[in-house]
């Protein structure tokens, strides 16, 4: 259901998960009260801005932020699996005892051959 954009109850008591009969989950959440006055002012700023409803940009403005964050999620497995994968190259026997350069068709003055 993650991947859907839901978001899971695991760590949030007011949220109950259900099965429905063909054992899909079901979100059972009980209603977001916002008790800090400037975070519920800049939600009502966002929406007459866009002339959104309040819960529509509330919901548009934590679906940009859960996207950006699995990005980054992304972007560190990412890095690491080029990390483990540059260190298994770094471990493999080197078979050609020749320079660089000479590998790669340059001179010794650095301008290719």
């Amino acid at each position: 259901m993650r991947d859907q954009g839901m978001i899971s109850c695991e760590r949030d008591p007011a949220c109950r998960m259900v099965y429905n009969r063909s054992r899909e989950y079901i979100l059972n959440n009980m209603p977001l009260f916002i008790k800090n006055k400037a975070t519920e002012q800049l939600a009502r700023q966002v929406a007459g801005e866009t002339g959104e409803s309040l819960t529509e940009a509330i919901q548009t403005s934590l679906l940009e932020r859960w996207e950006r964050l699995k990005r980054r999620r992304k972007g560190h497995i990412v890095t690491g699996q080029i990390e483990d994968l540059l260190r298994r190259v770094d471990t493999l026997p080197n078979l050609d005892s020749r320079p660089e350069n000479e590998i790669l068709g340059y001179g010794e003055d650095g301008i290719p051959r």
